[in-house]
C-alpha cells in the first residue's frame, strides 16, 4: 500500500492549519507566538520549526482572509 496519499493528505491539514491560525491571530501575533515557541522545550522548538510563516501558507492565509471577506 502506497504512503504518498495519506501523507499528502497530513502535509495538506497541516498546511491548512498554520493559514488558518495565521489568518485569525493576524501574522505579526502568529510569529510573535511562534517565536516563543521556539524558546520553549524542544519540543515547542520543533513545532516552531514547523509552524514557521512561508510563502505557500501566507498566500492561503490571505486568500481565505479574501474569499471570507466577500461572504460577508
Amino acid at each position: 500500500m502506497s504512503l504518498t496519499r495519506p501523507l499528502m493528505l497530513v502535509l495538506a491539514t497541516g498546511l491548512m492549519l498554520k493559514s488558518s491560525l495565521m489568518m485569525y491571530l493576524g501574522e505579526s501575533d502568529y510569529t510573535e507566538r511562534v517565536s516563543r515557541l521556539n524558546d520553549g522545550t524542544k519540543v515547542e522548538a520543533i513545532g516552531a520549526v514547523l509552524m514557521q510563516p512561508d510563502d505557500l501558507s501566507r498566500w492561503l492565509s490571505e486568500t481565505m482572509s479574501s474569499f471570507l471577506d466577500d461572504l460577508v
